[in-house]
């Protein structure tokens, strides 16, 4: 069989932060070799497959757009891309309930699955850099195929994410705060599957503190609520993490410092993931509570006189009082 890759590719470029781009792509799978084995595998008397031979390749297309617009002076970007696949012949699983707990899996070929993914990043200041605004967001969608007893079940799964965040920088502050909700849900079209969709909700605060006797103290707080889950329990966190530090040396380049990360010790992440025909959450127990001493020494050496702009930290990155 011979297999072809066809590559198309558009660039405008509008200036040297500005351009557009529109990519498209294919490529193919193979099936595996269990899939086109037509030998019962019971090595799982309870999950029985069984392969198919006369299996064809996937054939993926896909079709990418790309939009960028940054202005490093002023401080303004852009970032932004869409993504669309489709694929022809795609490898296929049909679930045949054989009674007693039983379940057997073929493989055939069909056509129908597409997923659509989009993000974008922006970022505008003001007062000199002194406020930044962001906003980005994310969308996802999925249209699945299966079988189910040799019926054609379809599942179309979204996620959609939308945050938005603001910084402020001052000579001896750094804070920034920031929002996000994001959507999962999963529909199927046989009747008899139970449809789902969770939430989560997370609100953060962050902020660095420039003291004197060059002394800096900081944290990182975020509180996340989940909803739609099936178990709940402790899904909802709220981690917290601080530190503090001593600078010295006339260039500050001799830091000391003691850190304590989740001081609550809630550090429990869950997720959702949906497939051609299931649906897992998971719920994961991270590195959980601990304390980290850090002795950092930054070595820097610059022939000639340093540029204007080096004299000071950059706008924004702190000082301290009296300075």
């Amino acid at each position: 069989m011979l297999n072809w890759f066809p590559v198309a590719r558009f660039t405008y470029t509008f200036s040297r932060s500005r351009s557009f781009d529109i990519n498209y792509s294919g490529n193919t799978k193979q099936p595996t070799y269990n899939q086109l084995q037509p030998v019962a595998d019971v090595s799982n008397p309870q999950f029985v497959t069984v392969g198919n031979p006369e299996l064809g390749p996937e054939f993926n297309n896909t079709l990418n757009i790309r939009y960028n617009n940054f202005d490093f002076m002023k401080g303004d970007v852009l970032f932004s891309n869409l993504s669309f696949t489709f694929t022809k012949d795609k490898i296929v699983n049909n679930t045949i309930n054989k009674g007693r707990g039983v379940q057997e899996t073929r493989y055939q070929n069909d056509d129908g699955y597409y997923n659509l993914n989009g993000f974008y990043t922006y970022s505008k200041p003001y007062k000199n850099k002194k406020f930044v605004v962001g906003l980005n967001g994310r969308i996802q969608f999925s249209n699945n195929i299966s079988y189910l007893d040799s019926l054609l079940n379809v599942g179309k799964n979204w996620v959609i994410t939308q945050g938005v965040k603001f910084d402020v920088n001052f000579k001896w502050l750094e804070l920034g705060v920031n929002a996000s909700y994001s959507l999962n849900s999963t529909t199927w079209s046989l009747d008899g599957l139970q449809n789902t969709k969770t939430n989560s909700y997370i609100l953060g605060s962050r902020a660095r503190i420039y003291l004197p006797g060059k002394w800096v103290i900081s944290y990182d707080a975020e509180k996340t609520i989940n909803t739609g889950f099936d178990d709940n329990t402790g899904a909802n966190p709220f981690l917290l993490s601080g530190h503090i530090e001593k600078q010295f040396g006339e260039k500050r380049n001799f830091t000391l410092r003691l850190s304590g990360f989740d001081l609550l010790k809630q550090n429990i992440g869950v997720s959702r993931t949906a497939t051609a025909n299931s649906i897992t959450d998971t719920k994961t127990n991270r590195l959980g509570n601990y304390y980290m001493v850090t002795v950092s020494f930054r070595l820097s050496k610059f022939k000639g006189k340093a540029p204007e702009m080096q004299q000071g930290p950059p706008a924004g990155m702190g000082r301290p009082f009296g300075t």
